[in-house]
This record gives structure tokens, C-alpha cells and sequence, in this order.
């Protein structure tokens, strides 16, 4: 549906097409966002696509921290560059914050370019934004805590919590459970985040400083609410690399939790249960004597915010393929694919981090790719496509292939612009984002992965899987 099908060879490490920026606030069908992954997405009220930053490339082929919003008019399919900056200040370089007075909403207000942050769109439509790994009011990088809220109604960014310093930001957990002990996340890259049916904002895990200060990978369950300006510590560890708590499968209990990791995926379900899937983190290994390592997770988990309790749904509790792979690749667990198109409670997607995930209007759930393991003990980049029904609680391989090319990545098939075709499929990516229409069409964009030739780099694809093509062959 638009961006660039081929990655233009450029001399740096970090290619990429271009952003094409035209005048700031007015769409245009030649703008389109530089390729990048990591960026963060939201949906507003009158069903519109938003993104705003990411590692990527500017307007003149820089690579670096992001800060540049961008909305996508689905009616119109144009992109418009909102706020936030078109160039880097050089070569992997990001663009300092402008936080102005906390509370106090500014047009000159904007977040510091940066990577892997959280994002949450409240019930008057307004989209917030916590964290990721970026540039401070200082120009100085590091893991951020910091929260803003963008109105898009008036167009301006406020800062509404946390620091305006990446230096070292530890979290204050408090008292477990309670909203009035001043607690807050530290500052963190990564995780995942989901909206609760009441409009309060969650977050787990990610990379990112405990209470200590010290840096790793994270467990802890976050609330926040809105209208207090509240966060409260629900679950997990205060510290770093926490194991999973799996407990009987499909048994929620109270004491249950997933392990520390980084770059899940995570939905909502027709009931308000958050739903967390894979990502990079810490199982323990078979017939290692109680061994543990850090690897490429496919363990699928339920949280039910009315109960406060998380139940282990799916996957692996264990890493199980030993972490010695003939072929180099990190720990993981193979996939259990089935049949094409043939739901089983037997179906798992592999062991991977960074997938895109949707929830289509009918509820159920669409996964693409992410790096990881397909149905052998070989990882990379997939593009294989699943469906999850959260009622059954079975997966269906939908599409894609089930095992990675030799290259590292599947390669994308392309077809004609905006023509829809049974052959076209998007390659192999991670990082990427995706966006459900109000029809139920899925949309994706972006990510890091091979092009149509096979070069890889940061993608700035866009591409529609739309409700008529919802079969085993197409997508």
C-alpha cells in the first residue's frame, strides 16, 4: 500500500529508506516515514493510525533516535508529519526533548528521539507515551521513565511524569498493590503495554532500571491510572532477571508470574484479560539441574486485571532445545505448526521477539514474524502468520513459511502497489507495527528485515491485509 519495496544501498551500516517529510501538518501522498523499527503505535478516536519515533533513518539518510509523529489518514491513505524533527543532529545521533513545564501542554513541546517506548490511547482519544531507550533534555542517552500525553485535538505534547534525565533512573516500587506510596517504573525499554476496558494503562517488564538502578531485564506489572496520575506496582520483582512463577497450566493463581524479558507481544481480549506472548528472557533448561539461561521465549500467558492473578495459557516453561543449536543460534523452542489453516490445541508459534500483533473486529488475534524460531531448531527473521483464538485458546498457522531461509530472513513478495494478490506476502522483519482498521483490516509497517531483493536493512513498507483475503493463501 505504499513505502519503499527496495532498500537503497548506502555506504553506512544502518540503511534504509529515507523519510519523506513534505510541509509539517498538511498530508500529502508523497510523504512517507523513513524506515525504522521499534516505533510505537496508537489508533485514535476517529479510527486514524499514529507512529512517532524509532531507530531509523531522517529525511537526509541519517540513522538514529527518532522523535518525528506521523498520522495516517486510512480514508485518504496519506501520511502527515505531525511534530518532532525530520533530520538527526548526524549519524546515529537523536534529537534532545523539549519538556517545557510538567502539566503545562506547549506547541513547542516534544519527546526526545528514542526507541522500544510504551504507548497507551486514553477514552477522550488523547495518545501517551512512557520510556524507551533515547535522548533526555540534556541530549544525553539512556533508558527514560519519562510519561507525556498528546491531544490531538490541540496538536500539543505535555509531560505529564517521570524524569527529564536518562542518567541511571531507578524505579520506586513501594508498597505492592497500593496506589498512594509514590511509586514509579524506572526507566525502560521494550516491554509491552495494554489498555484496560476501564481506560487504565498497564505495562510489564522490558529492559530498564530496577530499584536498585541496575540495569537488565524486568518482570514487574505497572498500572496506571489517568485520572490520579497514579502508578501502582501490581506483581512481579523490584530487582532484575526474575523467573517465572508457571505454576498448573491454565490455572491462574495468585503467586504466578511470567519471567524477566524483553520485546513480548501482547493484546487485549473481548473480556479486558491482557494477554502476553514470547519475547527475550529467562526459562529454565531441561535436565540442567535446575539450570536457567537467557533465550528466545514462546510462553503464553493470561492476566485478569478484575483478579490481579496471571495464568500460564501455552508454550514452553523451559527453553528446549538445549541452547546448543548445530547452527549457532540462541536458545529457543521450535514451533508446532499442524496444518495450514487447521486450528489444534497442539499449535504454538517458535520461540521469537518483536512480532507484530493485531486484534481483528471479530476478537480474534493475528501474529507476523518477529526473530525467532519457526518449526525447526533454526532462528531469523519470519514471516509467518498465526491466528489465536482466545475463546479456544488454539493457534492456526495461517500462512508464511515455517522455517527461516538460509540468508537469515524470508525475502518479501511485493506484487503491484496497491494491488492485493494470493503471492504477495511482506518478508521476514522485527520491530515492526501494525494497526487494525474499523473494518477489521490489519495493517503493518515498517520493521527490520530483508526487502524484495533480499537486502536487509529498515523497512518502511506498508502493507493491508484486508477481511476478504482472511484465508490460508493469501495475505
Amino acid at each position: 500500500m505504499g513505502g519503499s519495496n527496495v532498500i537503497p544501498p548506502l555506504a553506512i551500516a544502518d540503511p534504509g529508506p529515507p523519510g519523506v517529510y513534505g510541509i509539517e501538518g498538511t498530508a500529502d501522498a508523497r510523504n512517507v516515514p523513513g524506515g525504522r523499527y521499534y516505533a510505537v503505535s496508537w489508533t485514535d478516536k476517529s479510527g486514524n493510525f499514529w507512529l512517532f519515533g524509532g531507530a531509523g533513518e531522517d529525511a537526509k539518510e541519517n540513522f538514529g533516535s527518532l522523535n518525528d509523529l506521523w498520522e495516517f489518514n486510512i480514508a485518504t491513505k496519506q501520511w502527515t508529519w505531525k511534530s518532532g524533527s525530520s533530520t538527526l543532529p548526524g549519524y546515529n545521533g537523536g534529537q534532545p526533548g523539549v519538556y517545557g513545564q510538567m502539566l503545562i501542554p506547549g506547541k513547542n513541546n516534544t519527546p526526545g528521539g528514542r526507541t522500544g517506548a510504551f504507548g497507551w490511547t486514553d477514552p477522550q482519544g488523547n495518545l501517551w507515551l512512557f520510556g524507551g531507550a533515547g535522548v533526555d533534555a540534556g541530549g544525553v542517552n539512556g533508558n527514560l521513565n519519562d510519561l507525556w500525553e498528546y491531544n490531538v485535538a490541540s496538536g500539543a505534547w505535555t509531560w505529564m511524569g517521570g524524569s527529564s534525565t536518562a542518567v541511571s533512573v531507578a524505579g520506586v516500587y513501594g508498597n505492592q498493590g497500593s496506589a498512594g506510596s509514590g511509586s514509579y517504573p524506572g526507566g525502560r525499554e521494550f516491554g509491552v503495554a495494554w489498555t484496560d476496558q476501564q481506560g487504565n494503562f498497564w505495562m510489564f517488564g522490558g529492559d530498564g532500571r530496577d530499584a536498585q538502578g541496575q540495569l537488565g531485564e524486568l518482570n514487574d506489572l505497572w498500572k496506571f491510572i489517568p485520572a490520579t496520575r497514579q502508578w501502582v506496582w501490581i506483581s512481579g520483582s523490584s530487582t532484575g532477571g526474575g523467573m517465572g512463577v508457571y505454576g498448573q497450566l491454565h490455572a491462574p493463581a495468585n503467586g504466578n508470574t511470567p519471567s524477566a524479558r524483553n520485546s513480548p507481544a501482547g493484546w487485549v481480549d473481548g473480556s479486558g484479560n491482557l494477554w502476553l506472548f514470547g519475547g527475550i528472557g529467562y526459562a529454565s533448561i531441561p535436565g540442567s539441574s535446575g539450570s536457567t539461561s537467557n533465550g528466545f521465549l514462546n510462553d503464553l500467558w493470561e492476566f485478569s486485571p478484575t483478579k490481579n492473578e496471571w495464568t500460564w495459557m501455552g508454550g514452553s516453561n523451559q527453553i528446549t532445545n538445549g541452547c546448543h543449536a548445530t547452527n549457532g543460534s540462541p536458545c529457543g523452542s521450535p514451533g508446532v505448526n499442524g496444518t495450514l489453516g487447521k486450528a489444534s490445541a497442539a499449535n504454538i508459534p517458535g520461540a521469537r521477539f518483536a512480532p507484530v500483533v493485531w486484534v481483528d473486529s471479530a476478537g480474534n488475534v493475528w501474529l507476523l514474524g518477529g526473530d525467532g524460531f519457526g518449526s525447526t531448531d533454526t532462528a531469523g527473521l519470519l514471516n509467518d502468520l498465526w491466528e489465536f483464538n482466545t475463546t479456544t485458546n488454539e493457534w492456526t498457522w495461517m500462512d508464511g513459511p515455517d522455517a527461516i531461509s538460509s540468508s537469515g530472513g524470508n525475502t518479501g513478495v511485493y506484487g503491484s502497489l496497491g494491488v492485493a494478490g494470493a503471492g504477495n506476502a511482506p518478508g521476514g522483519r522485527e520491530g515492526g507495527i501494525g494497526w487494525t482498521g474499523a473494518d477489521g483490516s490489519l495493517w503493518l509497517f515498517g520493521g527490520g528485515g530483508p526487502d524484495a531483493n533480499g537486502g536487509f536493512g529498515y523497512l518502511n513498507d506498508v502493507w493491508e491485509y484486508g477481511k476478504p483475503l482472511f484465508h490460508p493463501t493469501s495475505y
